[in-house]
């Protein structure tokens, strides 16, 4: 099979290279506290509402009431997602009162730094992602 394709399938750019990190990710063992954060952030990267929620926080920091009412999701559902994003290292928080204002984090590797960068590339693949941002534009709640 050559990188360029999958399940048969030719892969869009943006993905190709997502791909591409995932096999040399997974072909090659690791057994230090550097493959707990990797798979933390593959997995993050794994669920379509936490790329939504990730795509939503490359525009800057949001509050969660920002996030629910772009995403039209119940609010423990986003904060659930927010807290796996904050856990794996991808996001983080500052309070304000009552609420929760989430961010990405300044990646700390070569491949945070990439994920975030093939997040950005996929609007054109994905075009839920440049409805979800519209949507955010026109529900701001903070």
């Amino acid at each position: 099979m050559q990188d360029s394709d999958f399940l048969g399938q030719s892969l869009p750019p943006a993905h190709l290279a997502l791909y591409s990190l995932i096999r040399i990710y997974y072909g090659r063992p690791m057994k230090t506290a550097a493959f707990n954060q990797v798979d933390r952030m593959f997995r993050a990267f794994s669920d379509p509402t936490r790329l939504r929620i990730l795509n939503l926080l490359l525009g800057g920091e949001l509050c969660v009431c920002d996030i629910v009412n772009a995403l039209e999701m119940p609010q423990p559902t986003i904060s659930r997602h927010l807290a796996y994003l904050k856990e794996s290292g991808l996001a983080q928080t500052r309070r304000e009162g009552f609420w929760m204002h989430y961010k990405l984090t300044t990646p700390q590797t070569t491949l945070h730094a990439k994920l975030i960068e093939c997040l950005g590339c996929c609007y054109q693949d994905m075009p839920q992602l440049a409805e979800d941002s519209k949507a955010l534009k026109r529900s701001r709640c903070c």
